[in-house]
């Protein structure tokens, strides 16, 4: 008897799955339509629609067109029935409360200096957690738990920050922490895979299932999604595009290594590049657009670059190219369908940079009749930062899913 009953419960969960899965799919749909296209039948569907109708996860909105006789009443996911909260820990916190379908209810940032304090505080990152959940005045018990995109190594089964050395982290048991504190499920990852799942589920990857993600910024990381799932490999390290070899240089990467791609392509080194070439006499337009050297800035160097300066636009080509040298090996190894490029210095000149880096990689890639993948800027780019970190929530809580959005 227990068979049969754990058999029943286990074919309801699998409809239910399913039904969820057509509903979310379809955006709107009647319940004879779900029966039709899943087929199930109509009796199941209407019984297992009226569970999901009493627990909000979906709602009806109004009726549909017919041929003849009455209007079905159509279904939708409801975005509000649960909310999750994204936290963003790189250089600043961002932290947010987002719904199911990737629109954010409640928004904080903020800046971090780490330079003088020489550590994060968890305690600063439990009060903004607490504080944007508070902007919402939503009940907790909406809230399906609080995905964490951390800076640095971390160990996503543990949840432990490995090492973070941008916020002077090191062996941080950092889910164990939110868990006593907040009482919800608790999922920490390394930022730019944070960001890979986002695209997944609210970005420009949704329908994807083998991509590679680089985000170049303050540093280079990746994420490599195979069959829909981050490779993590054998100690979480996997996709450390940044710490390849590129060529030999004198600039020590933060890693202790020579030659990484990051200590060629980093903002900084943008920055500090163009400030050399001044300081050594070289004209440019830049000059005209700030008050001193201190106040060059990634921006302003795009800016010029658009504006047709020599400077900016050696630099500018100088670093698409080698991030196209970088990208063609990791194309080589793993050939995906899709490159997504996210971070701040392509939020700033992806428009230059783009175009750039896939001339690159038609030079470096193997072979002369090889599809080249699709590179494109990551819609997250122009999206709140916490919505990489909140699918971490969705991606485990609601993973059937997964592929709808």
């Amino acid at each position: 008897m227990k068979k049969a009953t754990a058999d029943f419960h286990l074919v309801r969960s699998i409809n239910r799955n399913i039904i969820l899965n057509k509903i979310a799919e379809s955006k709107a749909i009647s319940r004879a339509d779900i029966a039709r296209k899943t087929n199930l039948n109509p009796a199941t569907v209407a019984n297992i629609v009226n569970d999901l109708l009493k627990e909000d996860l979906v709602r009806e909105i109004g009726k549909g067109s017919s041929n003849g006789g009455k209007r079905p009443i159509l279904l939708e996911i409801n975005p509000r029935a649960f909310c999750q909260v994204g936290v963003y820990i790189v250089d600043e916190i961002i932290a947010g409360v987002v719904d199911f379908k990737g629109e954010t209810i409640s928004y904080l940032e903020e800046v971090l200096n780490i330079e003088k304090e020489g550590e994060l505080k968890i305690e600063l990152v439990i009060e903004c957690i607490h504080r944007v959940i508070e902007q919402t005045g939503i009940s907790s018990n909406r809230i399906r738990g609080i995905g964490v995109g951390v800076t640095g190594l971390v160990d996503s089964h543990s949840g432990i920050v490995k090492f973070a050395p941008n916020i002077g982290w090191r062996e941080i048991t950092l889910r164990n922490i939110l868990e006593k504190e907040f009482n919800l499920p608790i999922y920490i990852d390394n930022d730019v895979k944070a960001t890979a799942i986002g695209e997944l589920w609210f970005g420009a990857a949704r329908g994807r299932k083998n991509f590679i993600l680089v985000d170049v910024g303050p540093g280079v990381g990746s994420a490599v999604v195979i069959d829909g799932k981050i490779y993590r490999g054998a100690s979480e390290r996997a996709g450390e595009i940044g710490h390849t070899f590129l060529r030999h240089n004198s600039l020590r990467c933060k890693c202790g290594n020579y030659g990484c791609l990051e200590t060629f392509v980093s903002d900084k080194i943008i920055v500090e590049r163009v400030k050399t070439e001044l300081k050594s006499g070289r004209s440019s337009l830049i000059l005209e657009l700030v008050k001193d050297m201190d106040s060059v800035t990634l921006e302003i160097i795009f800016e010029a670059a658009r504006n047709n300066d020599t400077l900016a636009n050696k630099i500018i080509q100088d670093v698409g190219e080698d991030l196209g040298i970088g990208i063609a090996n990791a194309i080589n190894t793993l050939d995906p369908e899709l490159i997504i490029i996210n971070g701040r210095t392509t939020t700033i000149g992806g428009d230059l940079l783009i175009p750039i880096i896939q001339q690159s990689i038609r030079k470096h890639i193997f072979g002369e009749v090889v599809r080249i993948p699709e590179i494109i800027v990551g819609e997250l780019c122009y999206k709140p930062k916490c919505l990489g970190p909140a699918a971490l929530v969705l991606q485990k809580e609601f993973s059937y899913l997964r592929e709808i959005f």
